[in-house]
């Protein structure tokens, strides 16, 4: 499944940590697109294990990660870019907050 992931990691004494540890699995498991956002090809297992690793650095207090699942379809869900392109330009109903 096509996914979109995006994060915002409050930043304090811990945050700068988990804000590194959060963008190193995001990139463990998608291409990063911007600085908090990344786009992936996931299967359900792979999305469980992103989903567990995730919320084992996330405080869940102040943080808050989204996934999005992007449509299979053709047409739909295709981005625009404006600027510069990134190497997987990836073509929704369904998201998980964490």
């Amino acid at each position: 499944m096509r996914l979109l992931v995006v994060y915002d990691i409050a930043l304090s004494e811990s945050g700068t940590k988990r804000l590194a540890k959060t963008a190193k699995i995001c990139e463990k498991y998608c291409a990063r697109v911007q600085d908090s956002v990344f786009e992936g090809i996931l299967d359900e297992s792979e999305l469980t294990k992103l989903r567990n690793d995730l919320k084992s650095i996330i405080d869940e207090s102040c943080d808050s990660v989204r996934i999005y699942r992007l449509s299979e379809s053709p047409g739909t869900n295709n981005p625009i870019t404006i600027g510069q392109t990134t190497k997987t330009e990836i073509f929704s109903k369904d998201a998980f907050i964490l």
